[in-house]
């Protein structure tokens, strides 16, 4: 029997990762959606080509992420997961949100038998130009 267990406190999240020995607990915990067990969990993602299935969701989820955040800051809003402080030129919305949606898409996608390499090499050449 699975037990839901509400997402704690901001402050008290980042005290807890921060005697974690988390790195940057406030980016972090951002990063995670405000979830500390998978803020103190998540490691960086590296964002090249991968070789392993393992690797494409989560190079998806931070491709993604990545996105949603240029695509805020081209509003002139601030980054939702902490990946950019950038200044993103307005023109470029559209096109982050496109990207974001399609990341979502191949998120999917990773799960099926494809390969990693090709796969994680296609979803980077679709990045838009910052």
């Amino acid at each position: 029997m699975a037990v839901q267990v509400p997402i704690p406190p901001h402050k008290t999240a980042l005290e807890w990762l921060d005697k974690q020995g988390v790195k940057d607990p406030g980016r972090a915990l951002a990063y995670a959606g405000g979830a500390p067990l998978r803020a103190k969990e998540h490691h960086a993602v590296s964002l090249t080509p991968v070789y392993e299935r393992d690797g494409l969701e989560p190079l998806a989820e931070a491709l993604q992420k990545t996105a949603v955040d240029h695509a805020l800051r081209a509003f002139g809003l601030p980054a939702k997961y902490g990946t950019t402080s950038a200044v993103v030129a307005p023109e470029k919305a559209r096109e982050w949100l496109a990207y974001a949606r399609r990341m979502g898409e191949d998120r999917l996608l990773c799960r099926h038998p494809l390969n990693p390499r090709l796969f994680s090499g296609a979803m980077l050449a679709a990045k838009p130009k910052a």
